[in-house]
């Protein structure tokens, strides 16, 4: 915090590490001066150095909350600082276990067991990693605003690349549409002047003439519409959504950790909103204006010819008006998205923090904020219709001066003009400054809406893809069939790092063996599992399973079939249905999905008034949208995400074409759950995975409980590798691990 109170902390916290903003949290307590202070769990993500100094300075016999009288309410599943409190109760399934003081409970075995103090691997202060990633991309707007400012008007290229997506025969039978619509709905003047001077006896002649252009020109306004509407909108919105979907599918890791998550979803709401809604009809528009000038025009200068003298200067004048309007309103364009991210951001802050927010009492502050930023939003809209006000004024006088002229040319050319030709003119010209005003619009919108197409192309350009590899081998169908891993002098590091992140790491994993990895924060941990899973790609060394280098199998291979991972926080696709989350192939019944929850225990929770039942009494739930059912809690998340690997692996051990046993990744699965939940969580990976010859590989910083896990199918223990600053410290046994973390 190098401007201390002052310093910008970015949009949600970006650039703040989990531990810096759980201190950030902990100084709003601080900052607030209040009686009673409620934490919950406020201590999870820093470092047990950091840790112990922040519980000293606040909770400690000379903190901060001590001196000050402040009553301290800390819910927590560790019993590290129990020591501290002068009262503790104790939950189990919502029911009390124990009120008093802590030196009560240290009588009780049992409940000695139930909140024994689990053993954790000391955390760095660096916090380097997460910090690299954070830091960066906080200028979005400001970035993507001069990169548009800094686009070349009529950038043919950009017509290029949105006229291949929308295809080129529909781009062509538009201008037929259009090219007919313009000149059957504006040489009705023309035939009205010949009306005119014609004898009556040719009356019916132009009554047909003229039913005959009104009915040509409904059919190519009919025409002009679906072609926009039906064949360019859709197959362009498609094509480019298409592409958009497969770079940032295929974009590496380190595109995410660069880039503001604001940026991405930008690309797929307000550019795409733009691609779907605003281009097609400017196209449409553009097109129409520009051959209903060219008709008018033409008409206008075969009745004055001495018109045309003043068509260069009008010629320079629309112009000179266009390029300042456009120049203008491309920047309150710009404005105006900044604007309204801003507002986007202030809302979602807001929704995100109501808790803190209702329980410092800050919603009038926080109304007050959101208020602000939608007024600043509307600014730029506002001064956007002003400019175009200027802008029918500005074309209101050139049109009047045409018409000026054009009278001057009829009083003294009467002889050589007849009523007809100057009614005619006249028309045309009150015409043509509707039409000038929609050209300059139509212009200017699809000139705006080109930024969209602008970004999209950049984006596909300028977006790494992940580096597939040059030459495939064919995998036997039973690959993995026994798990073993060959790690062979791996040095990696990140492409914004020069320091590698792992140095020259040598590991051998048998198959069927439970491998723990553990280290500090920064040592590595974490990378290991992405360079295992071609997310980052080594610069030097091989990986091997079961003797295939994984450098020469594709992608998809190696993450669908070759591992099972469990991460820390799953993905939930709230709008999808239970069964899709847990099940996205729909290929197992639901009895096995059933019996999975069940066994995870999480049944009980989407079905509380049924712990177990038949199939057809859960069928309901299993096709409800997860967000409508009860929430779960980041413990019961975890063994959602347990639970998915369960169904991975049954449905693995279904497939009668394979006998493949993929190995199964474990990133801090059980961080946030009480021991007996992990000793439940660690028998279901025991007897699902290890006691059927899978190997697993953890990434924990919770040693204790692993060790009671057992021993695998060929009755080894469970071998441990301590990381440090990215090397390998030590390797051996968990207990030895274990001992050796204690000593340290």
């Amino acid at each position: 915090m190098p401007f201390g109170d002052d310093t910008l902390i970015g949009s949600r916290g970006l650039k703040l590490s989990g531990g810096q903003r759980q201190r950030v949290a902990l100084a709003r307590a601080v900052y607030a001066r209040c009686e009673i202070v409620l934490l919950d769990d406020s201590f999870s993500a820093l470092d047990s150095k950091t840790e112990s100094q922040v519980v000293a300075n606040l909770l400690g016999t000379q903190g901060y909350f001590r001196k000050t009288d402040v009553t301290v309410v800390l819910t927590t599943n560790s019993a590290k600082h129990f020591d501290l409190a002068d009262s503790l109760i104790i939950l189990d399934s919502g029911r009390v276990t124990y009120q008093g003081p802590p030196s009560g409970i240290k009588e009780d075995a049992a409940q000695i067991r139930q909140i024994y103090l689990n053993r954790t691997i000391p955390q760095e202060n660096a916090e380097s990693l997460e910090e690299s990633k954070v830091v960066q991309g906080q200028a979005l707007g400001v970035t993507e605003a001069m990169a548009d400012l800094a686009r070349s008007t009529g950038d043919f290229s950009l017509y290029g690349y949105y006229l291949r997506a929308a295809k080129l025969p529909n781009f062509f039978f538009l201008l037929a549409c259009t090219a007919s619509y313009s000149f059957f709905v504006t040489f009705p003047q023309y035939w009205l002047q010949k009306w005119t001077e014609a004898p009556a006896s040719q009356t019916r002649f132009y009554i047909g003439g003229y039913l005959i252009l009104s009915l040509l020109a409904w059919a190519a306004t009919n025409g002009s519409m679906w072609s926009t509407h039906i064949l360019i909108a859709p197959v362009s919105g498609a094509e480019l959504y298409r592409r958009l979907l497969a770079t940032v599918f295929g974009a590496p890791l380190l595109y995410f950790s660069v880039t503001e998550t604001g940026s991405i979803l930008n690309r797929f709401s307000e550019d795409m909103q733009l691609v779907d809604k605003s281009l097609p009809p400017a196209v449409l528009s553009l097109s129409n204006q520009v051959f209903k000038l060219l008709v008018q025009t033409t008409l206008l200068f075969s009745a004055q010819k001495l018109l045309a003298a003043t068509l260069p200067i009008c010629v320079v004048v629309v112009y000179v008006v266009q390029r300042v309007y456009l120049r203008t309103s491309r920047q309150l364009r710009l404005l105006h998205l900044e604007s309204q991210s801003a507002v986007y951001s202030s809302f979602l802050e807001s929704v995100e923090g109501v808790v803190s927010i209702r329980a410092y009492g800050w919603e009038k502050q926080a109304e007050n904020a959101n208020m602000e930023c939608l007024d600043k939003s509307q600014q730029p809209a506002y001064t956007l219709l002003c400019l175009q006000r200027w802008l029918n004024i500005v074309l209101d006088l050139i049109i009047a001066a045409m018409a000026i002229i054009l009278i001057i040319l009829a009083v003294f050319l009467e002889d050589s003009t007849t009523a007809g030709q100057v009614g005619m003119s006249l028309n045309i010209v009150l015409i043509a400054n509707t039409t000038l005003l929609g050209l300059v619009t139509s212009w200017t919108n699809m000139e705006i809406s080109l930024g969209a197409i602008s970004r999209l192309k950049s984006l596909e350009a300028d977006t790494a893809v992940e580096e597939q590899p040059s030459t495939e081998i064919i995998l036997p169908d039973n690959w993995p069939s026994c798990g073993a891993v060959e790690i062979r002098d791996v040095t990696v590091s990140y492409e914004n790092q020069q320091a590698p992140t792992l140095k020259n790491i040598d590991l051998s994993i048998a198959p069927g063996q439970h491998f723990v990895v553990c280290g500090r924060t920064g040592s590595g941990k974490s990378t290991l599992l992405l360079v295992l899973l071609r997310l980052l790609n080594a610069q030097s060394g091989s990986i091997e399973v079961d003797g295939i280098d994984l450098s020469l199998v594709p992608l998809a291979a190696i993450r669908e079939r070759c591992f099972i991972t469990v991460t820390q926080e799953p993905f939930l696709l709230v709008q999808a249905c239970l069964r899709f989350n847990l099940d996205p192939s729909r290929s197992l019944p639901d009895s096995v999905i059933l019996k999975a929850l069940q066994r995870t225990g999480l049944w009980r929770h989407f079905d509380p008034d049924q712990q177990t039942g038949p199939i057809s009494q859960g069928d309901g739930i299993l096709d409800q949208p997860i967000g409508s059912l009860p929430h779960m809690s980041t413990g019961q998340s975890q063994l959602f995400a347990l639970t998915r690997a369960v169904l991975r692996a049954e449905h693995d051990s279904v497939a009668p074409e394979t006998s493949a046993k993929p190995i199964l990744f474990l990133d801090e699965a059980t961080s946030s759950v009480d021991e007996l939940t992990e000793c439940t969580m660690r028998s279901i990976i025991k007897e699902v995975f290890t006691d059927n010859g899978h190997t697993v590989i953890e990434i924990t910083h919770r040693l204790s409980g692993i060790g009671g896990a057992g021993t695998t199918k060929d009755g080894q223990g469970v071998i441990a590798v301590l990381l440090s600053q990215g090397e390998i410290q030590k390797r051996g046994k968990i207990d030895d691990i274990l001992a050796l973390v204690d000593k340290h």
